[in-house]
């Protein structure tokens, strides 16, 4: 897989190289969110890409240093990868789309979740203390493309297909191997109404499994312990030993994540313009091995909904551009009761004895944004200016009788960024200055017993803490970058960017390590 990947990009870079040259280069940052019907999950709306087209492909390195972190990052961490994009004009029938990238993750002093996605999953497992924190090393190869086909004027096909490929290593006992494949398909046609309305729709089918292997590696000098989180840093401590429990040292444990869903997406206006995507899915998954001798300890199922809508207002040599965006994700988890059954002479097998609600979650976000280009029509706008906001908030209610738990967190950031572009002799200069300003506030646990008694379930209240700590606190920070393209040449622009983040936490850290975080990276690439 290693060196397939490399190679399948090599191909694809040479492809649409070949293909290029059907007028000026462009930027693809630029090219890319001028039309946000491109970026929609129906790939049958490519067919609204004019002659043409753009590409990007990249090298990059990164450097994170600063103790502001959430629990599933690094302190102290680099990356580096490579990766390429394309959107083209084949025929007047048919566009292409595509998406290459491969990256490469190191971390140090990495701890807590075991998960590479412990945000989003229904169940969760955290070492149990900072004791065993070690270096966690992570690969991720992801491919996306999606074509349409214009039948008529009016009406096209489309099919995307995107597959993302991971896995991640820790290094110091105990040992943790995770491998994640993520595969989604999404067919759609789109209508065109009449010159100013179009209206489309497509299927989506989205397939997640990560499977999660451990074990210690030489002399077992202590015992450890996992910690199985159920939601809230509120469940149960186990021993790091054998094949009984959720983390097998034997044995992969798979968790399979599925979602099926159908979006709707509506293009209005020629001068001024209007897209809108509204998508309605249903999610459904579990943990464990589905045989008739091993568990599948919970399975967890709940609708999602999502909106995107962009507006784009032209004004002279000036263009507006507003954004609204919001997401509603709500997941419940079944833990299964079970017994083991043995006969005599036969195999033991698993019996089910029902099942128990766990976790009742409800995640909304929000996005509000602004954006205004002026002197438009170049290489760049010669000025952008922005601002935005995001809003995110999590309630949810674990409940593993008689004991509960409510937690719930909100959190809004805001950012303001200034770009300048200057054209000197046959380049481009870019100058992006960004400010960000974040807070929030919620319950971390508020916890209680339906029957009043002494409670027996566990508080992990190290991760508890730290996680609600950096989700809430008042932080503010700044980035700078500067990107230089060469357009000395009418088919290729190579450029250089380089670029560094500083946030900051405005009062001192109760629980975490450090209230700073510096990003810094450097990119090189080339527009075709």
């Amino acid at each position: 897989m290693r060196f397939r990947y490399p190679l399948i990009c090599t191909v694809m870079l040479c492809l649409a190289a070949g293909a290029a040259g059907q007028g000026q280069v462009r930027d693809f940052r630029y090219a890319s969110g001028e039309n946000p019907l491109q970026g929609m999950g129906n790939a049958a709306f490519l067919a609204t890409l004019p002659e043409g087209g753009f590409s990007d492909a990249r090298v990059f390195f990164s450097k994170e240093n600063g103790a502001l972190i959430s629990l599933e990052e690094s302190p102290d961490s680099w990356s580096a990868g490579a990766g390429t994009e394309s959107f083209r004009r084949i025929s007047d029938r048919i566009v292409f789309s595509g998406k290459l990238s491969y990256s490469y993750f190191r971390g140090l002093k990495m701890g807590g979740p075991i998960l590479i996605n412990p945000r989003t999953s229904a169940i969760n497992f955290l070492e149990e203390d900072l004791s065993t924190v070690g270096t966690k090393k992570r690969e991720t190869y992801s491919l996306e493309g999606g074509i349409s086909y214009s039948f008529s004027p009016r009406v096209s096909a489309g099919i995307k297909l995107d597959y993302t490929s991971a896995d991640q290593t820790k290094f110091k006992d105990p040992r943790f191997l995770n491998t994640l494949m993520d595969l989604g398909v999404a067919p759609g046609v789109m209508v065109k109404c009449s010159d100013k309305f179009s209206i489309g729709t497509n299927l989506i089918y989205r397939h997640s499994i990560e499977q999660l292997s451990s074990g210690t590696f030489g002399t077992i000098d202590r015992q450890y312990f996992v910690l199985v989180d159920q939601g809230g840093f509120f469940g149960s401590r186990e021993e790091f030993v054998g094949d009984m429990g959720y983390v097998s040292l034997s044995n992969i444990r798979p968790l399979p994540d599925d979602r099926y869903g159908l979006s709707v997406q509506v293009a209005a206006g020629s001068g001024v313009k209007f897209a809108g995507e509204i998508t309605g899915m249903w999610r459904r998954g579990s943990f464990g091995n589905r045989t008739s001798t091993s568990v599948v300890f919970c399975e967890f199922r709940g609708p999602e909904a999502l909106l995107k809508s962009y507006l784009s207002i032209p004004s002279g040599n000036n263009l507006h551009r507003l954004e609204l965006g919001a997401g509603m994700h709500m997941l419940s988890n079944f833990t299964n009761s079970y017994t083991y059954k043995a006969e005599m002479g036969q195999a033991t097998v698993i019996e089910y004895q029902g099942q128990k609600e766990t976790l009742s979650r409800m995640d909304v976000d929000a996005r509000l944004g602004y954006t205004l280009e002026m002197g438009v029509g170049g290489f760049r706008p010669k000025w952008i200016f922005g601002a935005s906001a995001d809003a995110f908030m999590r309630n949810q209610t674990t409940t593993i009788y008689p004991d509960y738990r409510n937690h719930n967190v909100l959190n809004v950031a805001a950012l303001l960024n200034a770009e300048r572009n200057f054209a000197i002799r046959s380049s481009n200069l870019g100058i992006v200055a960004q400010a960000t300003f974040a807070l929030g506030g919620g319950t971390a646990a508020d916890d209680g017993s339906y029957t009043g008694g002494s409670s027996k379930v566990k508080s992990f209240d190290l991760w508890l803490n730290r996680q609600f700590e950096y989700d809430t606190a008042m932080k503010a920070g700044a980035s700078l970058s500067v990107c230089w393209t060469l357009l000395r040449f009418e088919k290729l622009a190579p450029y250089i960017k380089v670029s560094d983040s500083f946030l900051s936490m405005l009062s001192a850290p109760e629980y975490m390590d450090g209230r700073f975080r510096n990003v810094a990276s450097v990119s090189i690439g080339c527009n075709f």
